[in-house]
């Protein structure tokens, strides 16, 4: 059985523009339709092969079950979506149907197993023909093939359909059938050989979803029969790059895979990952004599479970998942598509062509796409602009680091220590502006793969003219070109050193030769003569002319070329090189070390940016990426992006670049809103760093983002026991010290911490479900005001919060509205202001209102609209004490309105008053004396001696 949702792709689209919370709401969608269609078929005797996004295929062994099962059960999802096929969301209601294709015949199934990790698939006859069944369906339609309607006739099974052409029936909308329940069939896999099928990392997962930056690879083959091993091959490179192969599935688009990258665990370099892999798996097919075509996009999604209790899959749902698709059915064979996000990522490193732009199936306006044809053998990953800001003493201090080469001297390894995105890098490459004197190797080490001697290797290919275009035999000619020229001035002693070593050094690259040496050793001695050729190398090439070897990220460094970098600067006193490592530290912010025994070691600590320099940076960026000279940024900007950075200038360059590219200023450098995504690239290497935690800290963390910036383990505590996440408090403790160890917070006092960068608090936070947070948020409010309850205003800013962020619109308009009277009270009236603000808020969203001046006035609202009435007359005070008198006119206005709805003299007199009191600072006398004179008329009507008393005041403040 073959079902397809139609109205899916439009729900999705229209979903999927409400961002975040839309593909919540999605996924909750579909599991409220899939969890009785689910128990639909199992109740029936069958079971779920496999889901596809909007579609699933289900498979009843014929030899355990009638036919006439798979068709009931058919109609029994039929009449499900009758009766809940109609799902209402905040963001619109959307008629949800099925298309139900049937067919009987062969079914082949198989497991392929191997040692990283177990897949399997269904294909067959049936398979194939109940897709095409459901492709003879309009909406809402059942239809048969004729090999289904001969297994209903063997099991003298009577329908009533309508034939459609030769081969098909479309059964009969008002046909029922009445059958006994089936026998339930033990469809459970053995417990203990699920972890062969998934990784642990998502057996362990205790929620349901996340929200995560994800690359989305579709790969469609043409099948023959070396698919099998190819897509074994397939799963080991998605290991080995470290990518989730999600599945293998033969359905209506042939035989596809669907393998994502970023999901269920976060990686950096997501692009260039991904790149990589399709190049290899590209590779593979050709090996195979097997056709394949890519469809390659990053976006963000829900990760996470769909299905139901009893059937669910582990997937990513979201327009880039739908997207990848499209563009591997629009390849052609051999092709691998991908979007633009990626090429932008990847541009200095791989070779793409435009392919154009086009329109794809379910996606508004054209979509650009490119080829990717493969990796760059040269490239600069460096890409730096601007002033290098606030380094001017490290980078003196790295120059003098380089004197000995002066004296024909070898300078030992220096270290640049610091975090992801300090600028590293960067200092290295304004070194290398400044030392044009010396020869400049550099040589990048690997983090995806961390390649056997990758570094080296990378160098020689340069260095030797490598290239995989070339033939065997050009490769070996420039080899041999470059070797000349490298020993043509060599001395006697590095020479024969230099002749023994060459078939080692060409055999890194994969150059061999008849008779040599390389072939009549040993593994052992081989190994350690590959080691002694690498030195004899460096030595020869130092002796030509001084050189600073860049050993980038060395952090990432292999095994193999650990053990070159011990020989090549073992008694080498004096050879004139010098080694430069830019290295992150640890997870446990402990210095990362090569290990060296008997080297010079000198070190440099790059130290996040101050406020000052930090300003200086910011401005400076603006003005080059906006293009406006000598550009201030006002300090309200400074001080968002100074709050979200924290100093690190990779992350004040890529949130100024995210408030270029979405629009977030305005023409005078303001902000529009203060809420924004963090950068993709940011978030892949704090989500990275997270991701390797164990499950238990990971949990802690992502409560206590919850709570705040800060938080007091006594209320974390209580909220874990409350989600049954039950520590003991010397396990808690231990947790809390792993993150502190892990230099994700720091404590303040012995009962409370603080996030070390608001960015880990906020990407944790950002990555997990609205039903998840506002369940958390609820509980932090209560929790508080359980332990908290006899000093409970030193937590209304807190409550507030909580209860605005678990949409408990009541509980939160009464903590704003305490918590903005104690901030006036104490005169801290910018703070007011905000927390009247939201307040206001609130209350519209608590009538589900946009616009309050057209409300008709009830009993049942009339209260609720004199609360907001009440709540723009403090925020006007507080407009006019702050002199923000161009804010205050709307609020008149509305307030105006409101009062004459509410026919409440008072409230209408009261509004007269602050409206002469606005026009008066704008220095519009004739206008506030008419509206006092109004104000007067209401407050003699009424005998109000003292309203009376402040309006005669503010006659005489007028006419001043």
């Amino acid at each position: 059985m073959f079902i397809d949702i139609s109205g899916f792709t439009a729900m999705t689209q229209t979903l999927m523009k409400n961002g975040k919370e839309g593909a919540e709401i999605l996924t909750s969608i579909i599991n409220n339709i899939f969890t009785p269609a689910i128990d639909a078929i199992y109740n029936n005797c069958g079971f779920i092969s496999t889901f596809a996004g909007d579609a699933f295929t289900a498979i009843f062994p014929s030899d355990e079950v009638e036919a006439a099962y798979a068709l009931y059960a058919g109609l029994k999802i039929q009449d499900i979506f009758n009766n809940i096929g109609l799902q209402r969301s905040k963001f619109g209601d959307f008629q949800l149907s099925v298309k139900i294709g049937l067919s009987a015949g062969d079914v082949e199934w198989k497991l392929i197993e191997n040692d990283v990790q177990n897949a399997y698939f269904f294909r067959g006859e049936a398979i194939d023909n109940c897709a095409g069944s459901e492709h003879q369906c309009s909406t809402g339609d059942t239809v048969i093939d004729f090999n289904m309607m001969d297994a209903l006739k063997s099991g003298k099974t009577n329908i009533s359909c309508t034939p459609l052409n030769k081969k098909h029936y479309l059964i009969d909308k008002d046909f029922q059938l009445n059958l006994p329940a089936c026998k339930n069939i033990d469809h459970e896999y053995p417990g203990e050989k699920v972890n062969t099928f998934e990784p642990q990392v998502i057996l362990d997962r205790k929620l349901k979803g996340e929200f995560r930056d994800i690359i989305s690879a579709f790969i469609s083959f043409e099948e023959n029969e070396n698919l099998l091993s190819a897509v074994l091959e397939i799963i080991a490179l998605t290991n080995q790059y470290g990518g989730y192969f999600n599945k293998v599935d033969f359905g209506d688009k042939g035989a596809v895979a669907l393998i994502l990258f970023g999901a269920p665990i976060g990686r950096e370099k997501l692009d260039e990952r991904a790149a990589d892999f399709t190049l290899k798996v590209k590779e593979c097919g050709q090996r195979n004599n097997l056709n394949l075509r890519i469809g390659l996009t990053f976006g963000k999604v829900f990760a996470g479970f769909v299905g139901s209790d009893r059937r669910s899959e582990y997937t990513a749902l979201g327009m880039t998942v739908n997207l990848s698709a499209r563009f591997m059915m629009k390849a052609e064979w051999g092709e691998i598509y991908l979007d633009r996000r990626i090429y932008n990522n990847i541009e200095n490193k791989f070779q793409m062509q435009f392919i154009g732009e086009e329109d794809f199936k379910g996606f508004s306006g054209k979509i650009p796409f490119y080829s990717l044809i493969s990796k760059k053998e040269q490239f600069d990953d460096k890409g730096f602009s601007g002033e290098l800001v606030g380094r001017a003493a490290e980078l003196k201090q790295l120059y003098d680091f380089t004197k000995p080469l002066n004296e024909k001297r070898f300078g030992g390894v220096v270290y640049i220590d610091g975090v992801a995105g300090i600028g590293k890098s960067r200092l290295v490459n304004e070194l290398k502006e400044k030392v044009p004197d010396y020869n400049w190797l550099f040589l990048p080490c690997d983090e995806i793969l961390k390649k056997s001697f990758n570094p080296f290797i990378y160098y020689f290919n340069n260095f030797f003219d490598q290239s995989e275009e070339n033939s065997v035999e050009d490769n070996k000619q420039n080899f041999e070109s470059a070797f000349s020229s490298l020993i043509s001035d060599c001395e006697e002693k590095i020479l024969s050193e230099l002749e023994y070593g060459k078939p080692f050094l060409g055999a890194l690259l994969n150059l061999f030769w008849e008779d040599s040496i390389y072939d009549q050793i040993d593994a052992k001695t081989r190994y350690d003569n590959t080691l002694y050729a690498i030195k004899s190398f460096f030595k020869a090439l130092c002796m030509q002319k001084p050189f600073i070897m860049e050993l980038d990220d060395g952090h990432w460094i292999d095994k193999d070329s650990l053990n070159a970098l011990a020989v090549l600067t073992r008694n080498v006193d004096e050879c004139p090189f010098i080694i430069i490592s830019a290295c992150r530290y640890n997870d446990d912010e402990t210095i990362f070390e090569f290990g060296l025994k008997d080297v010079l070691e000198n070190r440099l600590e790059l130290n996040y940016l101050d406020k000052e320099l930090s300003r200086y940076m910011i401005d400076a960026k603006i003005a080059e990426i906006y293009k406006t000279p000598n550009q201030k940024v006002p300090d309200d900007v400074f001080e968002f992006i100074w709050e979200k950075s924290a100093g690190n200038p990779f992350y004040i360059e890529q949130i100024i670049m995210y408030l270029h590219d979405h629009k977030v200023l305005d023409t005078e450098m303001k902000l529009k809103r203060t809420s924004i995504e963090i950068p993709s690239n940011i978030n892949a290497i704090i989500v990275a760093r997270i991701d390797r935690l164990t499950e238990d800290v990971k949990e802690v963390i992502k409560t206590a983002s919850v709570i705040g910036k800060e938080f007091i383990v006594k209320i974390l505590s209580s909220m874990l026991n409350s989600l049954s996440i039950e520590f003991q408090s010397d396990k808690l403790q231990n947790v809390i010290n792993t993150g502190k160890t892990e230099n994700i917070w720091n404590s303040i006092q012995e009962i409370k911490y603080i996030f070390k960068h608001a960015l880990i608090r906020e990407s944790v936070y950002e990555i997990q479900l609205k039903e998840r947070l506002r369940e958390l948020h609820k509980l932090a409010a209560e929790t508080i005001e359980s332990l908290y309850n006899e000093n409970i205003d030193d937590y209304l800013e807190d409550l507030a919060f909580h209860y605005e962020k678990a949409e408990i619109t009541e509980k939160a308009i009464g903590y704003l509205d305490k918590a903005g009277y104690k901030a006036k009270y104490n005169f801290q009236n910018e703070k007011a202001l905000d927390l009247y603000s939201r307040k206001k808020a609130q209350i519209l969203s608590q009538l589900n209102l946009d616009d309050i001046t057209n409300i008709e006035i009830s009993n049942e609202n009339k209260s609720i609209i004199e609360n907001y009435f009440d709540t723009i007359v403090e925020l006007n005070h507080l407009l006019q004490i702050t002199g923000q008198l161009a804010d205050m006119l709307v609020n008149l206005e509305t307030a105006l309105v409101v009062a004459e709805n509410l026919k409440d003299n008072v409230r209408i007199g009261k509004v007269h008053i602050d409206f002469a009191s606005y026009l008066t600072a704008s220095a519009k006398i004739d206008d506030a004396i008419e509206h006092l004179e109004k104000a007067e008329e209401i407050f003699t009507e009424v005998n109000d001696e003292t309203m009376l008393g402040l309006i005669y005041r503010s006659y005489g403040i007028s006419l001043m």
